[in-house]
Order: C-alpha cells, then structure tokens, then sequence
C-alpha cells in the first residue's frame, strides 16, 4: 500500500536538541579496541565507558572512529553518570556475532545488544551503521540491538541499523526523547525486527526516518503518551501499530499519538490498533484526516471495535484511497450495528446518527456549519445536503504539560503543569471550527507564561510560589481560549523538578548546614557539661574542706577535754605532760599502721626515746606558732 497518512491523535510537539559546549573525547581505541571486526571489542568499550561516565567534563564525547569495524558481543552503559550531557558518537561499524553460539553473555543480559541505562542527557549520533548480522538469528534470537531504558532528554540521530536479530531501537521507561534522520533496513520477511519500539514512555518526537523492516516500522505500546510521529517513510513491513493491549485483562493505556506525513510503501497496513477483543479495550477520541493513495486491499479501512465496548468518537474526513482503480470499502463493526459501505459515504446511508451523553454532534448543510445536535437521535438527510461534520466532547479532559526553563539563579528546571479543561456546550461551533488541535494550543500558552514567569524567581521562590504560577497560567488561557469555545477549570503546578546534579547538591548543602548546627549544639553541650563538672568540683572541694575543717575542731576540742580530765584526775601532772603522752601515742600507732601496710610509702624520721620528746616538741611548736599566726 502506498499512501500518504496524517492521523491525529492530539499531542504537543517538541524537540530536545544536546548541544556540546565544552567536551572531552575518549576514543575506544586508546582503550585497547582493535576494529578489525574479528576481535571482540567489548572490554575496551567498558573501560571508555567508565572514564566517560565518571568525566567531570560538560560534555565528555564516547568516540567510536570511523573506517573501522568493531566486534560486539552485550555491552551494558549504566548511569547515572556525573555529566548530565554524555556524547556517544558512532562514525564506525559495529558488527554483532555472526553465529549464535559465539554470543558471550551473563544470563540476565542476553537479550540485549547495546543497552544504555539511567543515562539522562544521551546524544547518541554520528555516521556510523549498527549491523547485527541477523541471517542466523531470525530463527531463534530475541535481541534488542539498541536499547535505552529509564532514561530521560534523550537524542538519536543520523545512524543507521541494519539486520539486527530481533528489534532495532527500544525505548524503555524514557521521557523527552527525539529520533531523527534515522535508517533502518531489514529483508520483509525477517521475523519480530520492529524498527522502533517504545514502553511506557512520554514526549517522544520521531521525524525523518526511513524504516524497512520484516514487522511493525513503529510500534507502540503500555504506558505511552504524547508521541509525535512525521515525515516517515515506512515499508516494506507492518506499518505503525499501537498495541497489543487488554491481553489477560491487563489495564493498559496508551493516549495522545499523533502521527503525519507519513509515506508507507509496501506494508501489510497503514496505522493500526491492535487490542484483545476478549478482554474489550476501549478506543475512543481519534481521527483519521487526509489520507490519500492505493490498498493492496479492497477493504482499505477496517474498524473492528469491541463487542462490549464499542468505540466512541471516531472521526474520519478526506478519505480517498483507491483499489485497482476504483473506491476501496471499509467495514465498521461494534456491538450494536455492522455495516459495510465506500470510505466516502460510511456513517451517511441511513441519513440517522446517535450522539452520546456528555457529546455533542456538529451538523453542516452543503459544507456549512448549520447546528449543534444535542444527545440522542438525529435524521441527516444527506439528500437534502446536510451531514455530520464530526462530533465534540464535552466531558472534563486534562493535558499535563512539562516545560523546561530556568530559575533567576540559574537552575535549569521542568515545571510540570496539569490543566484541566473542557468545551463549551454553548460554543461548541467554536470549539470544533475554530482550533485544529487544542492541546498544542494551550501548551503554547503555558509554555510562554512559565518561561515568562520562573526566570524572574530564584529557584527557592519558585518552589514558595507554585500556586502565584498556576494562577498567572490559568488566567492567561481563560482569556485566549474563552474566545474558542474552552472553559479552563482549574491549572495546577504538579512539579518543579531540578537537574539531577541540582538535587544532589541541594541535598548535600542541605545536610552541611545541619551537620554545622549539630556540631554547634555538641559543642554548646560539652561546654555546659565542663562547666557543671567544674561546678560540682569546685563544690565538692569546699564541702570536703568543710568537713576537714570540722574533723579538726574536733580533734582540737577532744584533746582539750581529755588533758583537762587527766590534769584533774592524776595529781601533779601538767598539760604539757598530757600532751607529750597524747603525742607519743599517737606516734607509735602511726609506726603501727606504717609497719602494717605493706605497699605504703613513708618518709621516716629519726627514732628513738630521745628523739620522742623532740617530735613532741616540734609538734608543739608547730600549733603553737599555728595558733599565733591565727591572731
């Protein structure tokens, strides 16, 4: 089938260009890689990679030199990395194992090639070709030749991939990713050799790519959202498929495709949705507009909708496609009618339409606008010149928009917005007529009032002031989309996300501060422990002085007493006799407790009978020039 589709899906388009500022290259050859394509290059990838990864260059450059063939067998690029800009130019040939039972692999890794993960700001470019020798694994591999999950602001461009085993390019739990002028060549009967696939990704822009493959050119599948497709050249293979989804009953979503100016050239179909009717997934709010060319077919458009859930807002217009050179058919089935007509015609024959709760219907009479046709019942009759020119819902939808910009201190930040709008009942010929694709537009204004808005806040402010930017956006597209037949209900700032590096610094400030207040607070806490300690030293010293003090009065008023009672009871002795006695007591129980102790230290004295009355008398002495000092 050769033909030239634009189907709308309404999604934002954007493009993510790396530009290298200030770069470093690691050439794989000065790693030790040979490029003779015998030799398995591997190891001196790993090694170059490691460099690059740990580069603290802006933009460190992973070089592959061109007029060189490098053998591959499963490499594994793991981030994150300390740049968040990482070059990785391919001006060579990789070539993979040309015979299964070469392929070196640890068993969790063999069903990928080249796989880049948790690696944000990936360039991968350069003229090289990516070839996986597929011949002799069509037949039993399942590997993905180039594969990047969890990976955001990611670029591809200018590579070509040929004969890879299973599929080209995988994109995997990725967000912000851009593909362009990308070749991808595979024979029309390989097996599974899906050009590009994409899981559970968003804001992803493929443009100027030629994909020749034995399956789907694009396929698309859970979890994905806001893809913009354009200026495709697709064929031979399957065309651009979204699905399979429901299997088991699995709750799967994919929403806001847009796909144009696509050329497909002998493949199986154009764009399809694939789905398990079993399961019934429903398929609502698409359009098929300008779609032109030959089917290999006569049935040339095929709605097979689910017999539980029947499709709900289906648009088609300026259909013309053509077999063997009449008007080809197309077959519409749902739970509640089957009928088969020409493309031109399909939905007019019976001059009845149904329009749903919470929908509404905009008729034309000879191509002008004439009325809203409300819920329920309606007769066109298509004699008279009227028809419908499609329908419009008038239920709660919501577009999150995520724009990149930058703080007043220089932060580089996505501010994700969630706005939640619907259209007017009241002005639903406005609504339908007067915009193409409402979600680009609000996105366009968001876009402009957050990066009229964030620049003039630091990064801290804007945090503070995620409700001031909410109302500022909010305000904006009330006034601009009043005038098209939109109410914004409500706009919510969900996110301000930094840079990865931003973060981790922040973090890093964050902790120094409390580690500085925490060894403060320990400081102010050892201080005040010292001084207790000192305190209760100083208080403990006075107490035990104290205590000395009256042990000694005490001593003092005991030995007055007792030579006062001896002086009395034993006639013709004098005080000082009292106390020469006391004294010579006192001075053998100390030899006593001297002599008994047998790790004690002692200063001796002279000793003697003599030398007792000389002790006594310094004793003596002693207090008495003691108690003279005292007055």
């Amino acid at each position: 089938m050769a033909s030239r589709l634009e189907i709308l899906f309404l999604v934002s388009l954007f493009s993510v260009l790396l530009t290298p500022l200030h770069c470093s290259v690691f050439d794989v050859t000065q790693y030790g890689a040979i490029g003779n394509g015998s030799t398995d290059d591997s190891p001196a990838f790993m090694l170059a990679w490691t460099d690059v990864c740990n580069s603290s260059a802006s933009t460190p450059i992973f070089h592959i030199p061109g007029n060189k063939t490098f053998l591959l067998n499963p490499v594994f690029f793991q981030g994150p990395c300390r740049s968040t800009n990482i070059q990785f130019q391919i001006d060579g040939i990789i070539t993979a194992e040309s015979e299964p039972s070469n392929w070196k692999c640890t068993r969790n890794r063999c069903d990928k090639w080249i796989h880049f993960k948790r690696v944000d700001g990936l360039f991968i470019n350069g003229s090289g070709i990516i070839d996986g020798n597929g011949k002799n694994w069509w037949s039993s591999g399942y590997i993905n030749a180039l594969e990047v999950t969890s990976s955001n602001k990611v670029q591809l461009t200018g590579l070509s991939f040929r004969n890879n085993p299973h599929m080209h390019v995988v994109f995997d739990s990725c967000d912000m990713v851009h593909i362009s002028n990308v070749s991808i060549d595979a024979p029309g009967d390989s097996p599974n050799t899906d050009g590009i696939h994409l899981k559970e990704s968003t804001h992803v822009n493929i443009e100027f790519c030629s994909i020749r493959t034995g399956d789907d050119c694009i396929s698309i599948v859970d979890k994905c959202s806001n893809i913009t497709i354009q200026n495709i050249e697709c064929g031979p293979g399957h065309g651009i498929s979204i699905g399979s989804m429901g299997q088991y009953g699995a709750y799967e979503t994919v929403e806001n495709i847009y796909v144009s100016d696509v050329q497909f050239k002998g493949s199986l179909s154009g764009v399809r949705i694939k789905t398990w009717q079993a399961d019934a997934v429903e398929i609502s709010d698409i359009s098929y507009i300008d779609i032109k060319g030959t089917s290999m077919r006569k049935t040339a458009v095929k709605l097979a909708c689910s017999e539980s859930v029947p499709c709900k807002n289906i648009f088609m217009q300026d259909i013309n496609l053509s077999y063997q050179g009449t008007n080809a058919s197309a077959y519409y089935l749902d739970s509640r009618k089957a009928k088969k007509q020409s493309a031109e015609n399909m939905g007019n024959l019976l001059g009845c339409i149904q329009v749903d709760q919470s929908t509404v219907a905009i008729k034309e009479r000879f191509g002008k606008f004439e009325e809203v046709l409300e819920p329920g019942c309606h007769c066109l009759p298509w004699c008279f010149g009227s028809q419908l020119a499609g329908h419009l819902s008038l239920r709660l939808q919501q577009l999150d928009v995520r724009c990149e910009t930058k703080t007043k201190d220089n932060v580089f930040v996505n501010v994700v917005a969630s706005i939640q709008y619907r259209a007017l009942a009241d002005k639903a010929n406005d609504a339908f007529y007067k915009l193409s694709n409402t979600r680009s537009q609000i996105q366009a204004y968001v876009f402009d009032v957050i990066r009229a808005s964030v620049p003039k806040l630091n990064l801290d402010d804007a945090f503070e002031q995620k409700n001031e930017i909410a109302k500022s956006v909010e305000d904006e597209l009330e006034k601009a989309m009043s005038a098209y037949g939109y109410e914004i209900v409500q706009t919510l700032i969900v996110d301000i996300e930094p840079d990865e590096h931003v973060k981790r610094a922040m973090n890093e400030i964050n902790a120094a501060a409390r580690m500085r207040v925490a060894a403060n607070e320990k400081a102010e806490a050892e201080k005040i422990l010292q001084i207790k300690r000192a305190e209760g030293e100083a208080e403990s010293k006075y107490l035990s002085g104290l205590g000395i003090a009256r042990q000694r009065q005490a001593i003092v008023d005991g030995l007055r007493d007792s030579v006062l009672g001896f002086s009395v009871n034993v006639p013709g002795t004098t005080a000082k006799d009292v106390m020469d006695m006391v004294l010579v007591t006192q001075y053998f129980d100390t030899m006593k407790e001297i002599g008994a102790a047998s790790k004690s230290s002692a200063v001796f004295i002279p000793h003697g009978p003599g030398a007792v009355r000389d002790v006594a008398t310094q004793i003596r002495d002693g207090l008495l020039q003691s108690t003279l000092s005292h007055q």
